[in-house]
């Protein structure tokens, strides 16, 4: 079959009206084992799919929608094309084998058109994009990027416990995780980072970002967006025992960060109290490629992990009107 664009709309060059989804997919086989660690394999390169609304669409409009769904034979075709943001993304095929249309009022109709792409680009040649081994920064119209979610964001900590249950009563359980240097230490995290609104710079961020992972196969540094801890005193670039508010969460062998104006540096805590009050820590500077910088007091120490994937290989981007978008992303915590 030849292929077929999406008809445009209302005798414009839209193709589609906002608010619409589009859903980056990658295929990643995951394995994970109850000490935590993980084999993981692509399957695929990036396929693409779209949820677009129609509302108050025309006589016209729904003619071409309807010739198109003849066109194709419901999901038989893949050869329909949708241009989007300068990107065309070709062999979709429809979702469903159904097209209705709600009549609102005379001549006016809504429907919802649902596609997927059905062939990758060529695995032989496929290049993700290079990322960098943090999780990004986003700008979210501001000057510069310091911030890495938005409000609300959730933080879950997860143990994993074998248990036996006795109706009569008593429980029969074990620790898997603290019971030996093969598990991790203590519980393992997982965040899902809402983001209501982002630029076009933002979701190209992302999704690069995402891209670049092949979505739940590689694995990054993520500095929690929610500080630990404040400095209690200012330090210079080369100070190695620093004074923090709290110790809790940088026992040794974490990473704690500290943003500044001109960038952000991560250390590797080499002796900490691990108490949840006032400590003072021992670190080596300038840890997972960053670099040593002065540091006021005050300022706000953040707990950095390595080890951290996505959660799913799915990220839906939501086209909210023009350079506007909501977006989620889950990451996940894992042990090496």
């Amino acid at each position: 079959m030849p292929a077929s664009p999406l008809p445009t709309l209302r005798g414009t060059t839209q193709s589609a009206l906002y608010p619409f989804t589009r859903v980056v997919s990658c295929l990643t086989n995951v394995t994970v084992y109850h000490a935590g660690q993980e084999q993981r394999s692509v399957a695929r390169p990036p396929l693409y799919s779209f949820v677009l609304p129609m509302s108050s669409l025309g006589i016209t409009d729904r003619t071409s929608y309807l010739a198109l769904f003849t066109g194709a034979q419901g999901r038989f075709g893949t050869n329909i094309s949708l241009s989007v943001g300068g990107v065309t993304y070709s062999n979709l095929a429809l979702i469903s084998d159904d097209l209705a249309f709600t009549q609102k009022i005379d001549l006016f109709y809504d429907t919802q058109v649902a596609l997927r792409q059905t062939q990758a680009v060529n695995f032989s040649t496929y290049t993700p994009p290079s990322v960098s081994t943090f999780y990004p920064s986003f700008a979210f119209g501001q000057p510069s990027g310091s911030v890495v979610a938005q409000l609300p964001f959730a933080q879950t900590s997860s143990f994993l416990t074998s248990v036996g249950e006795n109706p009569n009563g008593p429980r029969f359980s074990y620790a898997w995780y603290g019971s030996s240097a093969k598990y991790p230490p203590s519980y393992i995290r997982s965040w899902k980072l809402q983001y209501g609104l982002m630029t076009d710079a933002d979701i190209a961020v992302l999704e690069t970002y995402f891209l670049g992972q092949q979505g739940r196969y590689g694995t990054f540094n993520f500095t929690d967006p929610t500080p630990a801890a404040t400095l209690s005193s200012g330090i210079g670039s080369g100070d190695t025992s620093i004074s923090i508010s709290n110790g809790f969460e940088f026992p040794t062998g974490a990473y704690l960060t500290m943003v500044t104006g001109s960038g952000a540096e991560t250390m590797a805590v080499t002796s900490g109290s691990g108490l949840n009050s006032a400590a003072t820590v021992t670190v080596t500077r300038a840890a997972l490629g960053t670099t040593a910088t002065s540091h006021s007091a005050g300022a706000a120490c953040h707990a950095t992990f390595t080890g951290v994937r996505f959660g799913g290989d799915d990220l839906p981007i939501r086209y909210l009107t023009v350079n506007q978008y909501s977006a989620q992303a889950e990451l996940v915590q894992t042990w090496h």
